[in-house]
């Protein structure tokens, strides 16, 4: 049993590893080269994953481009220092 514990872990573990590099290559190459200039090969690519590996995951650009989106949308949120007390201007 442990054993198979051990193999979904690691199988897990490679999945996030491999939806990280995908968004940080997507994110990065949106911002280099633009939306439309931006392959999803060059984005595997960059990412260091098969093309396959990135359709199964995001089978379009579009989806792959909301995920980038919201991904640092929540970074933002989740960084951005709360607004001044008594500031009139986040009233």
């Amino acid at each position: 049993m442990r054993w198979e514990t051990g193999e979904a872990g690691y199988h897990a573990q490679i999945k996030a590893e491999n939806r990280a590099r995908i968004i940080r290559a997507a994110r990065d190459l949106f911002l280099a080269r633009g939306y439309d200039k931006t392959s999803l090969a060059q984005i595997a690519r960059g990412a260091r994953v098969s093309t396959g590996t990135l359709f199964k995951r995001y089978s379009t650009k579009a989806a792959l481009f909301a995920a980038v989106t919201s991904e640092q949308w929540q970074l933002d949120v989740e960084y951005a220092a709360p607004p001044p007390p008594g500031d009139p201007r986040y009233g």
